[in-house]
């Protein structure tokens, strides 16, 4: 019964850390897309460099870089 309750607490406290939105990078489309968790739909896309592959959010998360592998460049979005 403890570790039921432990376990049940550890999944409230990590739902509430949790993310509201995700980036996910569309390759072949040359583009990031913000994706609300909430209601699992894209609210924003745009257009990076070439085939996006690495994304990385700052740990203060005001700063996002892309690698733009086929740009040979990483870019930095705020």
């Amino acid at each position: 019964m403890r570790r039921t309750l432990l376990s049940c607490a550890l999944l409230l406290a990590a739902g509430h850390a949790m993310a509201s939105t995700a980036w996910v990078s569309n390759e072949k489309d040359n583009s990031l897309s913000l994706i609300d968790m909430q209601t699992l739909q894209v609210t924003d896309t745009l257009k990076v460099g070439q085939r996006p592959r690495g994304l990385l959010l700052s740990h203060d998360n005001t700063l996002l870089y892309i690698c733009a592998s086929d740009s040979d460049r990483v870019q930095v979005m705020d």
